[in-house]
């Protein structure tokens, strides 16, 4: 222990007494090992720490899987199935719902759900107050309902009796039975979370309609049974009760599955926090290199240190221990100071990342971090302190008392070594980072067939019974009233926003839908999304007219036949080459509550409904006053600083009827950023690392050279005393570090075309193989590393023969 404290206090002084080298040192192992740690802390939250749950590994979500979709809604007769399956430990339902909660201040919209009995007590939650719900309460429809802690205090001011207190939603009375605990998070909406739950409502029509898909199904895998025990038994289960209908094709059904909830929740996410991780891990260990690299040459300095004390009875082993224990120091000390980047790198990673990342919250420091900073520190100090130390341990004693120096062919070549290993680190994360990035900008570049900038959306919806007509009456009124504003150029409405990924889709028959059939569409399935407008809405999303016209709201097309717009791919789907203004479609009229023909009076351009990264899908637009309403629907704004008219859309709201009720409101600028969220957090910090990367690895460059060159500088003395010119001392030097930054080149693209594979899935419309990826890479980096090498290279053509040799 007394050598180990020697050893200790030794290495401080030795650190101490050259404070240039030890700044530098500490600073990249800061900035390596805090980068490290703040990334840790989000993946440990999101992707490590244990679901809030009862045993949250066991808990899995059922999905239909078809070869272009991934529902996680199910039938109640699927419920059935699955808890008779014997493949899980329990079951539980949930359905999302949202109630009206009356209150002083008026009708409050609050997100809810109906779940199943045992949902709680399967999710292993307790209430802070009160109960769950009984086992009976789902078949007797009883009016009860458990609320969330933020709603309690909220609206109730955190009442200890609101226990048994009667509240009304959407005007039906239910009783308060308890409160959820303020930790508490729902398992299918772990951000924004629900303020209300009741017991789920069965209708006696639900018992055996399968078709009737409204439900999602939650179940607990027994820790006896693994994720593919479990699916090999729910897959054949599944589509066998689907036989039951004879009159269906079992193979265009999907099948049942389960995947964790955790993936659920996460979805890309946690492949992209992976990559993060290994693209920061990838930045440290180019740090350590450097450093590694900062040590051996250091040794040079310390060679008669050293030497004396070898001479004086030191073994190797303990030179070996003394240098390791400055390598410790220096690394514990930058995991010192890696705290202070922890802190600023975890904000910073919050304030970039996506805002529906769940458990996002859950990031701090705390234990795990504060372990996993420590022993990043000792891994880092081994990692650049044993191969110096190893060459330190074993010095030739005469050489080194005689020159005063360890340089040497070996100790050259495992700087290089380093430097080329630096290099190829740089290039994978140079390539992870231009892929996404390329991507990024290739999916913001895709055109969404409107246009985002002078857009407000604000979301209506109603606290009560809001029939067609009602609706379409205060529609028109509100929006000509936006019209009249100053600076509003155009206002309309539609059921659900682009970029939502909300659209409904209908499957019809080209013989029940069409008019007019084409002989190669008879007998097929056609398949479009349908949108409800009114008002302007394509002049406020300035969507593209092709053929035709819009919509008006006189009497002509309000209390006239029907008329629809369609996208110009489903024109081209229906009627080829035909215009398509004219033609006729089978709908359902909700006038007369039956199907009517509509008549097509304009062809539009397709637009990304659910997202920029999915294809424009053939759409047909429905007139409000001919549908039956649109329930929750978004007003759109066109005009200068469209923000500022948000006040006035709710006052106008409110005046026209006090029932209706402002949801939200934001710009679609917003709506797009938000839409790119992920991407670009992806793309910002793989960009930012693999800067670092590049700054590291050009010091490393030059360090290594400008050791190279102090070494050799009687050599290079000798060379120009003997008429070596200096162009030529330039181009020996740039040559003898470019060799070996090309070398770490080579590999370093070899090993980035082979892992690249790994992101690929986070990818938009760029191959994982792109060669101008790849040949932008090899450029830049060799430009980065011919100006790191000829800086030090000019410094040695400038060496004066007779200085040198009388210095030697």
């Amino acid at each position: 222990m007394e050598t180990i404290w020697q050893d200790v206090r030794y290495g401080m002084r030795t650190l101490a007494a050259r404070p240039g080298f030890t700044a530098v040192a500490l600073l990249t192992l800061a900035l390596g090992i805090g980068a490290n740690t703040a990334i840790f802390s989000v993946v440990n939250a999101v992707l490590l720490a244990p679901l809030p749950y009862q045993d949250g590994g066991q808990l899995v979500i059922a999905v239909r899987r078809a070869p272009t979709l991934l529902r996680t809604l199910a039938s109640y007769p699927d419920l059935t199935d699955f808890q008779q399956s014997g493949a899980f430990e329990d079951v539980a339902a949930i359905r999302g719902m949202g109630f009206f909660l009356e209150g002083e201040g008026g009708p409050e919209l609050v997100s809810a759900a109906g779940v199943s009995p045992g949902f709680f007590k399967m999710l292993g939650v307790r209430p802070a107050a009160g109960r769950a719900f009984l086992p009976d309460e789902e078949r007797a429809r009883a009016r009860v309902a458990v609320i969330g802690d933020e709603l309690w205090a909220r609206h109730f001011v955190r009442d200890p009796k609101v226990i048994g207190k009667p509240i009304k939603l959407s005007g039906t009375a239910y009783t308060v039975v308890g409160v959820l605990p303020a930790d508490y998070r729902d398992p299918l909406r772990p951000v924004s979370g629900r303020d209300i739950y009741v017991p789920m409502q069965v209708q006696d029509s639900d018992v055996n309609a399968r078709n009737s898909q409204w439900l999602h199904i939650l179940a607990r895998i027994p820790l006896d049974r693994t994720l593919a025990q479990v699916r090999s038994i729910i897959e054949p289960y599944s589509e066998q009760a689907y036989r039951e209908f004879k009159s269906v094709d079992v193979r265009s059904l999907p099948s049942f599955s389960v995947i964790p909830l955790r993936e659920n929740q996460l979805g890309s996410t946690q492949t992209a926090l992976w990559l993060i991780l290994g693209a920061v891990t990838f930045v440290l260990l180019i740090g350590c290199a450097n450093v590694a690299n900062l040590l051996l040459a250091r040794l040079t300095s310390r060679s008669n240190e050293l030497a004396i004390r070898a001479a004086v009875g030191a073994s190797r082993m303990r030179l070996a221990t003394q240098l390791m224990t400055e390598s410790l120091l220096l690394s514990l000390l930058g995991g010192i100071g890696a705290l202070v980047f922890v802190l600023w790198g975890l904000d910073l990673v919050k304030a970039i990342s996506p805002v529906e990342v769940p458990w996002m919250d859950r990031a701090r420091l705390g234990l795990p971090v504060f372990t996993f900073a420590l022993l990043a520190s000792l891994v880092c100090g081994l990692l650049f302190g044993a191969l110096p130390a190893l060459r330190g341990a074993r010095l030739n004693l005469l050489t080194a008392l005689q020159s005063g120096k360890t340089g040497n062919p070996r100790q050259r070549r495992s700087l290089n070594l380093l430097l080329a290993g630096e290099v190829a680190l740089t290039v994978v994360l140079l390539a992870g980072a231009m892929l996404s990035l390329t991507s990024f900008v290739r999916l913001t570049n895709v055109d969404p067939g409107f246009e985002t900038g002078d857009v407000l959306t604000v979301g209506m919806t109603y606290a009560g019974e809001w029939r067609s007509p009602q609706q379409a009456a205060f529609a028109d009124e509100l929006l000509a009233r936006l019209r009249a504003l100053p600076g509003v150029k155009a206002a309309g409405a539609v059921d659900n926003l682009p970029l939502t990924g909300s659209w409904s889709q209908v499957t019809t028959t080209a013989d029940t839908f069409l008019e007019d059939v084409r002989p190669e569409l008879r007998g097929q399935k056609i398949t479009y999304e349908q949108g409800v407008i009114s008002g302007d809405y394509f002049q406020a999303m300035r969507i593209s007219v092709l053929a035709g016209r819009t919509f008006t709201s006189t009497s002509a097309d309000a209390g006239g036949p029907p008329v629809v717009m369609v996208s110009a791919d489903l024109a081209r789907n229906l009627w080829g080459d035909a215009d398509a203004v004219g033609k006729r479609v089978s709908l359902w009229d909700r006038r007369t509550q039956k199907s009517a023909w509509a008549t097509v009076i304009g062809v539009t351009g397709g637009i990304h409904h659910r997202g920029l990264s999915l294809q424009t899908n053939p759409t047909l637009y429905r007139f409000l006053p001919h549908t039956s309403g649109m329930g929750q629907f978004t007003v759109i704004l066109h005009g200068e600083n469209p923000a500022q008219f948000a006040p006035t859309v709710r006052q106008l709201a409110r005046q026209l009827d006090r029932a209706v009720i402002v949801t939200g409101t934001r710009t679609f600028d917003q709506i797009f950023r938000e839409h790119v969220a992920e991407p670009r957090f992806l793309a910002l910090l793989l960009t930012s690392f693999a800067t670092v990367a590049v700054l590291l690895a050009a010091v490393g460059i030059y360090g290594v050279l400008s050791y190279a060159v102090g070494q050799r500088r009687q050599e290079i003395g000798i060379r120009m005393a003997l008429g070596a010119r200096p162009a030529e001392v330039l181009r020996m030097t740039v040559a003898a570090g470019m060799k070996w930054t090309l070398a770490g080149l080579a590999v370093g693209l070899v090993a980035a075309l082979w892992l690249s594979r790994f992101i690929k899935t986070q990818l938009f419309e760029v191959s994982v193989t792109d060669p101008m990826v790849y040949t932008g890479i090899a450029l830049f980096l060799g430009a980065i590393a011919l100006l790191a090498c000829w800086i030090p290279a000019r410094r040695a053509a400038r060496v004066d023969p007779m200085v040198a040799l009388r210095h030697e």
